[in-house]
């Protein structure tokens, strides 16, 4: 079963999620608006982290859905692809 990590740091306003184990992070990838992209050896994401997250202390409420599983088909039309220049 797959794990999702949440981490918030109050010392530093930062909110992490992990997707993957935290130890088998390579590199990480700034993406210039307080967000960074965690990344393996074979460069996937496996965390992102958002830097100035503010949250008021006994303020979290988490709420975890998956979504049904569509076929390529189904989704034909609906997915809008955008390059990210690094």
């Amino acid at each position: 079963m797959a794990q999702v990590k949440i981490i918030f740091d109050p010392s530093v306003n930062s909110l992490t999620v992990w997707f993957d184990n935290p130890s088998s992070e390579d590199v990480s990838t700034d993406l210039d608006n307080d967000v960074l992209l965690m990344k393996n050896k074979d460069n996937e994401v496996i965390g992102v982290e958002k830097h100035f997250f503010n949250l008021p202390p006994g303020s979290v409420q988490v709420q975890f859905e998956t979504l049904e599983l569509r076929s390529q088909d189904d989704l034909a039309g609906h997915l809008t692809l955008q390059s990210v220049k690094p």
